[in-house]
Formats: C-alpha cells, structure tokens, sequence
C-alpha cells in the first residue's frame, strides 16, 4: 500500500484508495402509447418490439432482428426492414424458414414475410438505433440534472473538484439501486 506524508503531522500514514460513486437515478421510463395499450392501434414499431421478445427464434436470429424494424406487423404480412449489414444473415433460407415458423407459430397462420435493407426512405431506425437513442437521451438528461444542481456545483467549488462521469442507475428489483451499463 502506497504511503503518503500528511501535510499537517508530516507523519507517513497509508494511503487508502476507496472510489466513490455518487448516484442520479433517473425516474422511471414511462411506457410508451403501444405498450400502454397493447391492442388499440399500435404501431407496427411497438408491435414488433413486444412481439421479438416473444417470438420462439434462436438468441442469435433474435439479435439479427434487433437491427430492423416493422414496417407492417400483423396476422397477414409482417414486412421487415433490416439494417444492411445485418441484412445478409436474415436472407439466408434457414434463418427465414426458421423466421417463418415462429411468426406462424406466434399468429397461429401463415403471414407474407418481406426482409429488405433499411435504409433512410423507409423512414424508420432499427430497434438498435431507437434503444441508442433513447440512451444518449437518457445519459444527457441526467447530465444535464447534475450541472444545474446548485448542491453539486456548491460542492464542486467548495472542493475544486470536477465530475468526471456519471452513470444512470436503477432500482433493482428488490428495490436497491443497480447500477448498469446498457452501451
């Protein structure tokens, strides 16, 4: 363990390192109109997003589909559109057999399936894209919180300090805050 000399006593003490993390929670997120109200008149976005989580596909094929968006999702087509770097995996017979089969499985009926590259005309981003987003939104809000906090700038001058990061936090399941990183 490191020494240090006190600038008081100028006796040798140790040097303890302990980091400290002061916490933002954010509030919770608000459920967007789709996931309020699943049935009345979703988008094919949110239908999309609620129905991947459910849908009987490998993790691997579940993760190429987070890269697209719906662009029409119901019980007669479902049309996707993927982002193109992602678009070659999803075109491939058995990923789309397998595709296929889940939507039938999850409709209880056979829909159209149409994969095509997404690009800016369609008009949408991937749910990759929106979960990025909703991210950097999240992180600059909080960022925001803490510079026009006049506790944390008193605090900041008072000790000449500078923050250095800050993470969003939430609440755990059992109610204590979980810190997590979502990039």
């Amino acid at each position: 363990m490191p020494e240090a000399t006190s600038p008081v006593s100028h006796h040798s003490v140790p040097l303890l390192s302990t980091p400290s993390r002061d916490e933002v929670r954010e509030p919770s997120p608000v459920a967007t109109s789709g996931q309020r109200d699943a049935g009345a008149g979703t988008t094919p976005a949110a239908d999309w997003r609620r129905m991947l989580a459910s849908l009987a596909v490998s993790p691997m094929i579940a993760e190429y589909l987070r890269y697209g968006q719906a662009l029409r999702c119901d019980s007669e087509a479902v049309e996707l559109a993927v982002e193109p770097n992602y678009l070659p995996f999803l075109l491939k017979a058995e990923a789309r057999r397998a595709l296929h089969q889940a939507l039938t499985a999850y409709y209880g009926r056979e829909p159209r399936l149409s994969i095509v590259a997404l690009t800016v005309e369609t008009g949408v981003g991937s749910l990759v894209q929106e979960d990025r987003a909703q991210l950097a939104s999240r992180q600059a809000a909080a960022e925001a919180r803490v510079a026009a906090d006049p506790r944390i700038g008193a605090f900041l001058e008072a000790l000449d300090a500078r923050v250095e990061s800050i993470e969003i936090v939430a609440a755990s399941s059992n109610g204590m805050p979980s810190a997590h990183n979502e990039a």
